[in-house]
């Protein structure tokens, strides 16, 4: 696949296009990179055109850029959907890609279908300092031959960034863009994570518009 640019307010996103179908963009996570979703393209291609993106000081774009936070790549985002003329897209992020999707859902509501959140942070139970010391401890988790892939793209973002971009997504928050978000929207969280979803276990306190929303518990992942 070859990597595509998208420059906007001087930040640059950078994606790659497979399969063809309706379109589902995919948005990786806090020192991630598009090299995390490559054990999911050759299921989701097959009935899609993926759209997999690296987020500004990110992978490909790692160091050549500065990152930016949460809203400003969501708006990056939504200038890019508009520019590419995408309707009707399913959105799904990890971690901090599912906070960037929830508010490019909220800017660009019109072109957005569906929202799909992986262990999203912005949706997290704990103050800011809690949450922020169990960030190491959510790097290490998952399978073992992973970890290396984390660490290289973290390395690869190097350290400013990820200061940068811990500091905003704890301090910013979508819980109350949900209910607000009329739209089919699917929450997933990790049995693993070393964090709390609000209302784990019992009624779901953020009601989005659309009786279509759910969330489960997926047994060994983060």
């Amino acid at each position: 696949m070859k990597a595509e640019a998208f420059t906007f307010q001087g930040a640059t996103l950078r994606y790659r296009v497979l399969g063809d179908g309706p379109p589902l963009v995919l948005i990786h996570g806090l020192s991630g990179s598009s090299r995390w979703w490559r054990r999911n393209l050759a299921a989701l291609s097959q009935e899609h055109r993926v759209y997999v993106l690296d987020l500004a000081g990110y992978g490909s774009a790692a160091r050549l850029q500065r990152s930016l936070g949460v809203r400003d790549a969501a708006t990056l985002i939504a200038a890019w959907l508009e520019s590419a003329e995408l309707r009707e897209v399913t959105l799904v992020g990890h971690s901090m890609g599912g906070q960037i999707a929830t508010h490019v859902a909220t800017v660009a509501r019109p072109r957005v279908r569906a929202l799909v959140l992986a262990c999203a942070s912005g949706l997290l139970e704990g103050n800011f300092y809690s949450n922020a010391r169990n960030l190491p401890r959510a790097m290490m988790t998952g399978r073992p031959s992973f970890i290396p892939v984390i660490m290289a793209d973290a390395l690869r973002a190097g350290p400013v960034n990820m200061v940068r971009n811990t500091l905003d997504l704890l301090s910013d928050s979508v819980a109350e863009l949900l209910p607000e978000l009329d739209l089919p929207t699917l929450v997933v969280w990790g049995h693993a994570t070393p964090w709390c979803l609000p209302g784990w276990g019992g009624p779901w306190p953020l009601p989005c518009r659309r009786p279509s929303t759910w969330k489960f518990r997926a047994p060994g992942t983060w």
